[in-house]
């Protein structure tokens, strides 16, 4: 498929075939394109990434306290990207997603005993996120920690269990900045890697 170029809320992209997508954003300090693949179950990923150009900022001390000195009073400062995605699932839902619910999936270790004579197993305890209060989650990779959008009215054919579509974060930090920042305090959506409010078709955010 021939690169071209598409327009989403006012913004160019380049698309590259029909699962691909980059987006190239231009910022005074820096210039930067992301790319974003979208693919079906059984397809191979391609994880998205992000190509970056920084521009150095001259300082009048020979530090390198918070930035990276890159040569003698010149330096890159340390900074985040924060991405937010909103994910309206439907997953084999005639409702549009209404009946959808959110479980998160932890990896436990089993209690030594007759059923685990060696000590050595383990099982994904899956817990039901109730409340937005409880939904608002950070990863952990130590429990390899994922969580599962579940549509309990449509059983697999084969499993016999509710249909389900798991996301699976990868390890990165939430935002950097004290909480007592503007931007923590703009950004606040920034501080926790999940957030689930439910289906809510007049809810926007």
């Amino acid at each position: 498929m021939k690169p071209k170029i598409e327009f989403a809320y006012g913004l160019p992209g380049i698309r590259c075939s029909s699962e691909e997508i980059c987006l190239p954003l231009s910022r005074p300090h820096y210039s930067m394109a992301s790319c974003f693949g979208f693919h079906k179950a059984a397809a191979p990923p391609r994880p998205a990434f992000f190509c970056v150009r920084v521009s150095a900022l001259f300082q009048k001390s020979n530090t390198s306290m918070p930035c990276t000195l890159v040569m003698p009073y010149v330096n890159a400062q340390h900074h985040q990207h924060m991405f937010c995605v909103r994910i309206d699932p439907a997953i084999d839902d005639k409702n549009g997603g209404k009946d959808v619910v959110i479980t998160e999936v932890n990896c436990e270790p089993v209690p030594p005993g007759p059923k685990n004579p060696y000590a050595n197993a383990f099982y994904a305890k899956e817990q039901p996120l109730l409340t937005v209060k409880e939904a608002q989650r950070d990863i952990s990779p130590a429990h390899n920690r994922v969580w599962k959008l579940t549509n309990p009215s449509c059983l697999n054919p084969i499993t016999k269990k509710p249909v389900s579509y798991k996301l699976m974060p990868h390890a990165s930090p939430p935002l950097m900045a004290h909480s007592e920042s503007l931007v923590a305090k703009k950004g606040y959506f920034a501080t926790k890697n999940l957030w689930y409010s439910g289906g809510s078709l007049g809810r926007a955010w």
